[in-house]
């Protein structure tokens, strides 16, 4: 069980790895909104070690979109530790159209809520 804390606790820090740079240009978004833009969204699998435990639930994640449509920061927010497991690796295939601001390319920041059920 102390082994399980361990990774868990481990797997909270990668997936808090980068928080969203603080930018006063960038555009904040509703998830509706945000993914009106994704042109690639592979969803999360369920954590092996959180299917196991039969640990269900939502976690929620600010998502940090540089000018080119990829995602350059996520910061979990809310969510059992257990369920965010490969949450960061996949988000970071998530790719967006560039967001546009008075016709050019800017920044923007939405939360994600990703529900996981057994």
């Amino acid at each position: 069980m102390k082994q399980i804390r361990i990774i868990l606790f481990a797997a909270l820090m990668m997936v808090s790895f980068a928080a969203t740079p603080a930018n006063a240009q960038a555009r904040r978004l509703t998830q509706d909104e945000v993914l009106k833009f994704a042109t690639s969204k592979p969803q999360p699998e369920y954590p092996a070690v959180a299917r196991q435990l039969r640990i269900t639930g939502t976690v929620e994640v600010e998502i940090s979109i540089d000018t080119t449509g990829n995602i350059d920061g996520i910061k979990v927010l809310t969510g059992n530790v257990a369920l965010t497991g490969n949450l960061a690796a996949t988000l970071k295939r998530w790719h967006f159209d560039p967001i546009q601001v008075d016709g050019k390319p800017s920044r923007a920041v939405a939360v994600l809520s990703f529900t996981f059920r057994l």
